[in-house]
């Protein structure tokens, strides 16, 4: 890789960073606000990847898909009661099959790949965006969001460094031919240590449990670039998309935390 290419990764490297914690430190309205971006760009991606025709479509899951984030994130604050969710699902369900039955030229693979990357990519989002809440009685809490978020990127930079210091054997040769066994355990090691060292610095922690924890977000971190990976295999594509220079799309910055997320949550909830 060129040195203009490296001071251009590692320039927006920073910039991802900047934006990203400091949207979460500002508070739950900018994490929100981020998060809804994320989605929005996202759903974009795979229209792309898929090279899905239908514009209409395609706006008609993003509104919906915004609305219902949005919806889901001030019930999560407990500004509105649950029941709500209820009564926008059963309307969106209703007009979704409506539009398909009334569209002649939507087909049902579109809406099925439109929609099911919406579920997927808002469900996860919102896993995320309720870390904010699970140790708060009332009001919003970054630090679970951040410390995710920091052992996911652990886990990348150092599975990428110890792959290509001592990497043989690759993980997983058809999807992603880069990565390797030994990536893979150092990423896990090194989260392993983050977390360890997080335990530290947080009231009456468990070392174990967040250890245990690591462990999880290492590998579903892992999981979720394989996946995305995946999908670029089949799509012939080399990015998701080109926002960020140096580093693809939004899907490849953040296909990571979409699996790591509803584990950390789940596994968090449980321990």
């Amino acid at each position: 890789m060129k040195i203009s290419n490296l001071l251009q990764r590692f320039l927006s490297g920073i910039a991802i960073i900047i934006i990203f914690l400091g949207a979460l430190i500002l508070g739950k309205y900018s994490t929100i606000l981020l998060l809804t971006i994320i989605f929005g760009i996202s759903l974009a991606e795979v229209k792309n990847m898929f090279s899905i025709q239908g514009n209409g479509l395609f706006t008609f899951f993003l509104i919906s898909g915004i609305l219902f984030m949005l919806l889901a994130a001030i019930t999560i604050l407990n500004t509105i009661e649950y029941r709500w969710i209820t009564y926008f699902a059963i309307a969106y369900l209703s007009i979704t099959i409506i539009v398909f039955i009334l569209s002649n030229n939507i087909s049902i693979k579109e809406i099925t790949l439109l929609g099911s990357a919406q579920i997927w990519l808002g469900f996860t989002l919102l896993c995320y965006f309720y870390l904010g809440r699970i140790t708060e009685h009332a009001g919003f809490n970054s630090l679970l969001l951040i410390l995710l978020i920091i052992i996911i990127w652990v886990n990348d930079i150092f599975a990428y460094l110890t792959g290509n210091v001592i990497g043989k054997h690759p993980l997983s040769k058809n999807i992603s031919p880069g990565k390797t066994i030994e990536g893979f355990l150092g990423g896990i090691l090194f989260s392993v240590l983050t977390g360890y060292i997080i335990a530290q610095y947080i009231e009456n922690a468990n070392e174990i449990k967040w250890m245990a924890i690591s462990v999880v977000i290492a590998i579903t971190s892992t999981l979720g670039d394989l996946f995305e990976s995946k999908i670029k295999r089949e799509t012939a594509v080399k990015d998701s998309g080109n926002v960020f220079p140096g580093h693809g799309g939004m899907l490849d910055r953040f296909d990571s935390l979409l699996f790591s997320a509803p584990a950390f949550l789940l596994l968090y909830l449980i321990l």
